[in-house]
């Protein structure tokens, strides 16, 4: 299932071409666009083929994304949870610490023993759905008191490691 796919947009050449739109465009725009192309080479070439600076980029659109429309509950929900066992580090490499912090208690609110995967996360929402659902609203209401602005600190590592992130 896509996370970002758009089939009506254009695609973009290189990360150069797309940086370009800097001063443009708006800065969630130009990241949205970034983790639209990112996410159709992903579905192309294997997640496993990612660069982490690629994989950085998605997780924390992923999280915005859902985080905005469907909450904590939402992002562990949907397909985004894939993410979850990167997002903390991905989070603190875009020097977002203050959201890694309380994303970081979002997912242990989820009660999860030992390593945070995929399958533990959806197996944990299956069994415990709606009472999860009021457990993490309390970081949803944090999470928009921050008024982190995620898109911005995303360009500016995209921009510092746009060696590593391609978009064709």
């Amino acid at each position: 299932m896509s996370i970002f796919r758009n089939f009506n947009k254009p695609t973009y050449a290189t990360t150069e071409e797309l940086l370009a739109y800097e001063g443009k465009k708006r800065t969630d725009w130009i990241v949205g666009e970034f983790a639209k192309d990112l996410e159709e080479r992903m579905l192309i070439i294997g997640k496993d083929k990612m660069t982490e600076e690629e994989l950085v980029v998605l997780a924390v659109e992923a999280l915005e994304d859902k985080v905005n429309n469907d909450g904590y509950h939402g992002y562990f929900t949907h397909s985004t949870k894939e993410f979850v066992p990167i997002i903390i580090d991905s989070l603190k490499r875009i020097k977002a610490n203050e959201v890694a912090e309380l994303t970081e208690q979002a997912i242990q609110r989820l009660g999860i023993k030992g390593t945070i995967t995929e399958e533990k996360v959806e197996k944990v929402i299956e069994e415990r759905y709606k009472e999860l659902i009021d457990e993490l609203g309390e970081y949803d209401t944090k999470y928009f008191q921050m008024k982190v602005d995620l898109a911005d600190k995303v360009l500016v590592y995209i921009k510092d490691h746009k060696e590593k992130i391609h978009i064709k």
